[in-house]
């Protein structure tokens, strides 16, 4: 997958080529306006951090964590969609990176 700043994420097939060496075949698109940037992934759980802090300062949403469902095979559909957002205004006024956390038998952690 892909992030875009300002454009949300793609998931590019770069295993085929494509229709030529320079244009992999694009898989499934999340088209967004807002700035998404920090991601990890563990077995089909995508975490996306979106910003909430720009160059010129605060950004007008705040920070959000936006999770995905990923089927290891693959099969995407045409558009991706989280399942589930997360405000985090109220708790930090900007977020880079995440990176999720599971102890051995214990509950996941997205810090």
């Amino acid at each position: 997958w892909f992030l875009g700043v300002g454009g949300g994420m793609t998931v590019i097939d770069i295993s085929t080529g494509g229709e030529s060496e320079s244009a992999p075949d694009i898989i499934a698109r999340w088209d967004v306006p807002w700035t998404v940037e920090g991601q990890d992934r563990m077995g089909e759980l995508l975490v996306v951090s979106e910003l909430g802090r720009g160059p010129d300062g605060a950004l007008e949403r705040g920070p959000h964590l936006h999770l995905f469902r990923l089927p290891e095979d693959g099969n995407y559909g045409g558009l991706l969609s989280p399942f589930a957002s997360m405000n985090l205004t109220s708790r930090i006024d900007a977020i880079l990176h995440v990176k999720l956390y599971q102890h051995t038998g214990g509950d996941l952690w997205a810090l």
